[in-house]
């Protein structure tokens, strides 16, 4: 059965948490300064690259 983290995914997390999970949900950690800001194209980029996808 797949196993998914549901919070601490950042960057600096994704890694680590893919070597131990099937996947990580992401939120806030895209986002500026608090949940309602919108989603930063770089924030995504810098996850995604570092999630080594």
């Amino acid at each position: 059965m797949p196993a998914f983290v549901g919070s601490g995914a950042t960057a600096d997390t994704v890694a680590d948490l893919l070597a131990i999970a099937d996947g990580v949900v992401v939120g806030s950690a895209l986002k500026a300064d608090d949940a309602t800001a919108p989603v930063e194209e770089g924030r995504v980029r810098a996850l995604v690259e570092a999630a080594g996808r």
